[in-house]
């Protein structure tokens, strides 16, 4: 009985959501105006405070710079202001980067009567300052990635990517018409197109983002599974089990962000599944330590790198496929905000998964393993003829990866250069909702089957 209500429950809640979506309306998502926060307590006060703020609710010490760019300067309830990061008083409220977790953080709009209440003079009791503006920083990513070329046959037309992380934010103006309702499978019954961590956001603006900063399959649509929610962390059968729904619901691509462990059991299971039903999975290479990924046709381990070619990680030896971007990227963040620098091997995933997706509308008859073949053989490091122990193949070249002829490749029907704005039409995103739907229902009934 039990088993049935739940089937029920999750069958009617999906269903909600497409009428919903039929009808014109769209599920509930973060206000413009919200922001994560902490309030400084007396214990914080420590000439390390910020660090030590940084380290609880960032996991890096370092981290505590970008906690001060966000507040230097924005007068207090008390009328002072952060100007040294060795200082902090009690009850002040720190604005928080989008990936912070942990006990202390907070969601939404700055408390009533603080943000934006100054009078002219500055100051006084009850007063916090508005958000001071993001500064300048150089987009070095987007500059040394470029798609112009790529851009000349294909934009992503008619690809779907999969990503599995923190969820996306579907109201990002950047990302707007560009993602499905996807599925939240640490619930089991809402949409993936939420997110409070901001991570997955980041990703699909690298993907598929559209403006200044255009992603790099632009046209591609995305597909969110959210498998970690408030805290950084998920659980590897969540995983896996977002990996068999996006292949369910059609996706030519799957992206795993730094929540997904690709060398557990159950998640490297469910990768190799997904190549065989010709999909590319795009994952972190495995860190020091940490345990090996297995090795499968069209699976791409990605190595994050910086400017001047560091490294996002201490990566195993031989464990990357490709580098891409990983350190100081400019991404999407949810609720409208502006792009921040972020660093982390999930956005080298990202620009890895929006160049396949290119790859895929160019060459619809190449297989998972082909694409990941034309990826690594075209990327800037393919020359010397055998992969690098710690960048693999070299740095991703999408231009190359779509316009560059493959010796030994088999002939293929290059797809013709279809126009569109990358918006998806509606029956599309009802058809990509349905699809899911059926496939979470029939995962979740099938695991409970098996439980009995």
């Amino acid at each position: 009985m039990t088993t049935r209500r739940t089937v029920r429950a999750i069958y009617l809640t999906f269903l909600t959501l497409l009428l919903g979506l039929l009808a014109g309306t769209a599920p509930a998502t973060a206000a413009d105006d919200q922001v994560k926060y902490y309030e400084v307590t007396a214990a914080d006060q420590s000439p390390d405070g910020l660090a030590r703020i940084a380290e609880r609710l960032l996991g890096e010490p370092a981290r505590a710079e970008e906690i001060y760019r966000l507040n230097a300067g924005r007068r207090q309830r008390d009328g002072l202001a952060l100007l040294d990061t060795r200082r902090l008083r009690a009850q002040w409220l720190l604005v928080l980067p989008w990936d912070a977790a942990g006990d202390g953080v907070r969601m939404g709009p700055l408390p009533a009567g603080s943000a934006g209440s100054c009078p002219p003079t500055g100051g006084g009791p009850g007063c916090v300052s508005p958000l001071p503006a993001p500064r300048p920083r150089s987009d070095w990513a987007g500059e040394r990635i470029t798609t112009a070329e790529a851009w000349a046959r294909t934009q992503g037309e008619g690809v779907m990517v999969a990503v599995v992380d923190s969820g996306v934010d579907a109201a990002s103006p950047q990302l707007r018409g560009r993602v499905a309702l996807g599925a939240d499978v640490t619930s089991g019954t809402a949409p993936g197109n939420l997110d409070r961590l901001g991570s997955g956001t980041g990703m699909a603006g690298i993907i598929a983002g559209a403006g200044g900063t255009p992603g790099i399959a632009p046209a591609a649509t995305i597909l969110p599974l959210r498998v970690a929610g408030d805290v950084p962390q998920a659980d590897p059968a969540q995983v896996a089990i977002a990996i068999e729904i996006a292949v369910t619901a059609g996706a030519r691509v799957i992206a795993l962000g730094a929540f997904a462990d690709p060398s557990n059991t159950l998640v490297a299971a469910a990768a190799r599944a997904a190549t065989a039903h010709d999909v590319v999975v795009v994952v972190p290479a495995a860190n020091a330590g940490a345990g090996a990924t297995t090795l499968t046709d069209g699976l791409l381990r990605v190595g994050g790198a910086g400017p001047e070619g560091q490294r996002v990680a201490e990566y195993q030896p031989e464990a990357v496929d490709v580098t891409a971007p990983g350190i100081d990227v400019m991404v999407l963040t949810p609720a409208g905000a502006e792009p921040r620098s972020r660093s982390g091997s999930e956005y080298a995933v990202a620009f890895v998964a929006g160049t396949a997706a290119l790859v895929r509308a160019a060459y619809p008859d190449l297989d998972a393993a082909a694409v990941t073949h034309r990826i690594k053989v075209t990327a800037d490091g393919a020359s010397a003829g055998v992969p690098d122990r710690d960048r693999g193949w070299g740095t991703i070249d999408p231009d190359a990866a779509v316009g560059a002829v493959v010796p030994g490749e088999q002939p293929t029907r290059p797809a013709a250069k279809t126009g569109g704005t990358g918006r998806l039409a509606l029956s599309a995103t009802a058809g990509v909702v349905t699809a899911a739907l059926a496939g979470s229902v029939f995962l979740i009934r099938r695991r409970l089957r098996n439980r009995t």
